[in-house]
Parts: C-alpha cells; structure tokens; sequence
C-alpha cells in the first residue's frame, strides 16, 4: 500500500478537491489518512512558510502578544529554526507580522538553487525516514507544482535540469512506495479562467486579493517574465500551458507509479471514478 499520495495538476485542476476525496475514501475504507493543502503547515513543503531562527521567532513572538496562541498553532521547532505557516494566521498582507514572516519564505528570500534544494531535501528525506508506517499521507501540489514554479520563474532551469533536480526527490520517497495523480485539464485557458473567476474578492470576502492578480505580478515580475516579456494573463496562460507540457514529460520517465486524468472540466463524475478504481 501506497504511504504517500502526490495529487499535482496546475492551478484550476482540481487538486484539493480530488487531495479531500482521496482522504475520504481511505477513511471510509478503514485507513488512517492525513491531507496537507498548499499553505498548510507542512512536513516537507516550504511554500507559505517562513524560516526564523528561534531568537528572531521569540523576539518576534514577544513583539506580537495578540497572536502568540496562533502562532504557537502554526509553527514547528526544527532544530535551531522555527517554522511558521504564516498564510494559515488570517493576517491582513499588509500588517508588519505579515510582512516580516512572509520576508523569511525561501520562497521570498533571495538564495542560490542549491541552497533551495538542499532545505527542502533535507526535509523530504526526513519525512520518509520518520513518517508513521501505518498512516497514508495526501500532499496536494508539494512537489511538481510548487519546486517546478520556482525552477521555471526564478531560476530559469532547462528542462533537464528541471528532472535531474526532482529526480532526487523521487528517490528520497520511495521507501514510502509513492504515487502520483496528476489532473491534465484539456483547455489550460479554461482551467485558468476557472479559478481566476472562482478566487477573487467579490465571491471570497475573506481574501485580501484577487488570485489572478497575485500571478500576474509574480509571473510578470519574475526572471522567467521578465525574459518572455509576460505582463498579462495571456502570457500567464502561455506559462501554464509550458508548466504542465514538463511536468507531463517528466511523468513518462519515472520508476514511480503514476496516473495521468486527462478532463475537460466537467466530467467530475468520471474524474472521482477513475480516482476511486486507482486508490482502492
């Protein structure tokens, strides 16, 4: 039995959703599951999350007595740092708690390639090596999604370059006989325009932004934008369309049990189907 479920698609595909169902299917039959979603406090992944070291934490704690239980909530000791899910404290982005934990995301931070493979690595080969051997873990868009996005926009890795990195992770799970589902809408335009209609102010009050506007200006803004000239969302577009084309051929060579759902974003009873004959 598979320790480690990879749901990852592009944005739009349907990936918490499909990442919720998986879950409620193992349950119902009987095994222990837990779901990580993108922001969530999370064993491996980095994205949404800041890296202090315990004075700067602890000074920063004290600075914040209004938010010491939250932060308590979301953040974890790993050795001499701390990490805080700084998107799961319902901060306003503007606010200096925000601003200085959103500042500290390897993400955000200006660091070499290496440096970035090397924290995450690290982490992943960690998980493997301690994770609960009778517990099936779902995590939605940890690996193909958020390190191919960084290696594309800020890093500009040819698309070798791009497999060799993640080939390491790869190798890093396999003890946890993992497998990939991963969502292909047919239009990418669609799936874009989908959630860029779905995630905006107006229908999600609790957002501080509108969704398509975020990946404009981090597309736009990046090394990638900058040399493709991209300052729409046409040309956000164009980037997802390239985005999954990699990630579609870097499946076809993995020793890694994947299943590919090409959908057309309406066939959902299919899609959940397909899904239930795959995990079950």
């Amino acid at each position: 039995m598979s320790r480690l479920i990879l749901v990852e698609g592009i944005p739009g595909s349907g990936k918490t959703t499909t990442s919720k169902f998986i879950q409620q299917i193992l349950i119902d039959n009987g095994i222990e599951a837990k779901s990580y979603q993108e922001g969530d406090l999370h064993p491996t992944d980095l994205s949404w999350q800041s890296l202090l070291s315990r004075s700067k934490f602890k000074s920063l704690f004290e600075l914040n007595p209004d938010y010491s239980n939250v932060l308590m909530e979301s953040s974890s000791i790993e050795g001499e740092l701390v990490v805080t899910a700084y998107n799961r404290l319902g901060l306003n982005h503007d606010t200096e708690l925000y601003k200085s934990l959103s500042e500290n995301d390897i993400y955000t931070k200006d660091v070499g390639l290496n440096i970035f493979k090397e924290e995450h690595l690290k982490r992943w080969k960690r998980f493997s090596l301690e994770s609960n051997n009778n517990k099936t873990y779902i995590f939605e868009c940890a690996l193909l999604q958020n390190h191919i996005t960084e290696l594309m926009l800020k890093y500009e890795a040819s698309n070798e370059k791009i497999k060799s990195y993640l080939y390491d992770f790869f190798d890093a799970i396999k003890p946890m006989s993992p497998i990939i589902i991963y969502l292909a809408p047919l239009s990418v335009e669609k799936s874009i325009n989908h959630v860029a209609d779905e995630r905006t102010i107006n229908k999600d009050p609790r957002r501080s932004h509108n969704w398509i506007d975020r990946v404009v200006k981090e597309i736009s803004e990046s090394n990638y934008g900058n040399h493709h000239n991209i300052n729409d969302v046409n040309g956000c577009i164009k980037f997802y369309e390239d985005r999954q084309k990699i990630e579609l051929e870097l499946l076809n060579h993995l020793n890694i049990k994947c299943f590919i759902i090409k959908h057309d974003g309406d066939e959902w009873e299919e899609v959940r189907s397909r899904i239930r004959k795959i995990i079950t």
